[in-house]
């Protein structure tokens, strides 16, 4: 009996703690910290290097390779096929408005490839420098981290967060230079299935 009982009360909590959160409020208690806020989680975890590493926690691991394989494919592959719509990324918007990315345009914005530029030492002070462009292609492999695009508030004593939109930050390097970063589009979370 006390078993059961016990298992009522952790269920009715569990329930209170979804059901406190949700993103659905009549607005009385709903105290707001910031309407938008963007920022990036890594979620390859380029820390760990040797076989030992692999060896910790999930929190370590960030998001294990199935299921980043998993979310590269929603969003890289299905943007690029017209399943999932893509809004214009756009660095000094406000995000109150996102404007969808035509579909006949979609395949020009992965057909793009990053040039970066390779510079050869200077010799003896001289000022010449050569520069090497090597093109690189976009790929779902390069999907290291993700911006969040979310609001932040209070809601009944708890601090919630509500993601409004998803961008997958493509990485690239070039040994000898530091990393490059490049977003192209934002992806609306409840589109994600």
């Amino acid at each position: 009996m006390k078993t059961r009982f016990g298992l009522l009360i952790a269920l009715f909590a569990f329930t209170f703690i979804l059901v406190s959160c949700n993103n659905k409020t009549d607005g009385k208690d709903k105290e707001v910290i910031t309407k938008k806020i963007m920022y990036d989680v890594m979620v390859v975890n380029e820390e760990l290097v040797t076989p030992e590493d692999f060896e910790r926690d999930w929190f370590w691991m960030n998001v294990p390779e199935d299921d980043l394989n998993k979310l590269a494919t929603k969003l890289f592959d299905d943007v690029k096929s017209g399943d999932l719509q893509a809004y214009y990324y756009d660095v000094v918007g406000d995000y109150e408005n996102f404007e969808a990315i035509p579909k006949d345009k979609i395949k020009g914005l992965f057909e793009k490839e990053w040039f970066v530029f390779e510079y050869a030492e200077v010799a003896n002070g001289a000022e010449n420098v050569e520069q090497v462009a090597t093109k690189i292609p976009i790929d779902k492999s390069q999907i290291k981290q993700l911006r969040f695009l979310e609001e932040w508030y209070f809601e009944n004593d708890e601090f919630c967060k509500r993601v409004i939109a998803v961008a997958p930050v493509f990485t690239y390097e070039v040994p000898g230079q530091s990393k490059g970063v490049n977003v192209l589009y934002w992806v609306y979370i409840k589109d994600v299935k």
